[in-house]
């Protein structure tokens, strides 16, 4: 019984860790720097473009919203995921836009079944 219990515990629990990945996935897709802001740490290493630095949530938020107006995403696609038996997982991906193509990186640690994603990368694939 405890062994199913244990079970039933990790499934619930890598249930909600994929539905806060999907909404993550839908964040870049659609350009929705607010969602994806909704995810972001206090403190939130960007590297996008000429920006490069550690910002704060907002000034991340006005950064990645830029970002989606200057190249309008038409499909994101997860290429791997993975990460630690600690907090940090990390997302790679592959951001389609209409004037690109640009190769994401999503660094982030889990904390009681909340994402905070401390590190994002958005470059070039070309």
């Amino acid at each position: 019984m405890r062994i199913f219990l244990v079970f039933i515990f990790l499934i619930s629990t890598q249930l909600a860790f994929t539905q806060i990945s999907d909404s993550l996935s839908i964040a870049l897709q659609k350009g929705d720097s607010k969602l994806l802001a909704h995810f972001f740490s206090e403190t939130v290493e960007i590297s996008i473009e000429n920006e490069e630095g550690f910002y704060s949530q907002k000034q991340a938020e006005i950064i990645v919203s830029s970002f989606f107006k200057k190249n309008k995403p038409t499909s994101y696609t997860v290429k791997h995921e993975g990460g630690s038996k600690s907090k940090s997982q990390f997302t790679i991906g592959t951001l389609v836009t209409e004037k690109d193509t640009f190769r994401t990186h999503l660094l982030y640690n889990k904390l009681n079944n909340k994402i905070q994603i401390i590190e994002l990368r958005i470059e070039s694939a070309n």
